[in-house]
């Protein structure tokens, strides 16, 4: 089973990866996903795909994204703290989808 992170994984990069993946459940283990600031669609991602972590890029919506996964097993991560660790779990193969320079992640 290939373990995967999708970084950007609200967008449309990051939400047909993970129709792919959902397509071959047996094949693939979700680790980590990451978006910017749709937590419902974040939250809900990270159900679907049984993902180990989540990370959401702007700290305003950390408290309510933990409050949304409260439960389900999902370890939270906020802000770019949350998005470098959750974009450092070793995985077998990342997606990346972040959108133009925020996928740089600058200093």
């Amino acid at each position: 089973m290939k373990q995967i992170s999708v970084l950007g994984a609200t967008g449309s990069i990051g939400q047909n990866t993970l129709e792919l993946i959902t397509s071959a459940k047996d094949e693939f283990e979700v680790v980590a996903l990451t978006g910017f600031q749709n937590i419902k669609l974040l939250a809900q991602s990270a159900i679907d795909s049984n993902a180990k972590i989540v990370a959401i890029s702007d700290e305003s919506k950390f408290n309510e994204l933990k409050e949304m996964l409260s439960g389900q097993n999902i370890k939270v991560l906020g802000g770019k703290k949350g998005i470098l660790e959750a974009s450092s779990v070793q995985v077998d193969w990342v997606m990346s989808a972040i959108i133009g320079s925020a996928g740089l992640l600058p200093g």
